[in-house]
């Protein structure tokens, strides 16, 4: 993805942020968390957790963000302090297709990891 259409996407993102402010942001697939910067920079986002199954991406994600918090999880399975927590749950390129049961289960979750007014964003 381009520079260009990176920003796209963010700014399509924050179209459909919710009205409120500061938002807690879970992002499920965060990879090496592309983008995050300008969603931090809005200061819209008080707090931003990624999850990813890729070790390597978190610890990049990690270096680049250190304001943020990322998990190295299988998003199914997220810890109980998850519950009700976060305004958004962002999930950006799933690959339906090649797990399709293990989004399923994930797309079972996203009420449970929404607060009341919050919205997921594919």
């Amino acid at each position: 993805m381009t520079g260009g259409e990176q920003g796209l996407e963010v700014e399509t993102i924050m179209f459909w942020l919710p009205p409120r402010n500061p938002l807690r942001v879970l992002e499920i697939g965060c990879g090496t968390a592309e983008g995050l910067g300008q969603l931090l920079e809005s200061g819209r986002v008080l707090e931003f957790v990624g999850v990813d199954l890729d070790e390597t991406a978190i610890e990049e994600a990690r270096a680049r963000w250190p304001q943020a918090t990322f998990l190295c999880a299988d998003a199914a399975r997220l810890p109980a302090s998850f519950v009700g927590r976060f305004d958004v749950v962002l999930l950006r390129r799933p690959d339906l297709l090649a797990q399709p049961q293990r989004w399923r289960e994930v797309f079972d979750r996203l009420p449970v990891w929404l607060r009341p007014g919050g919205r997921a964003i594919v």
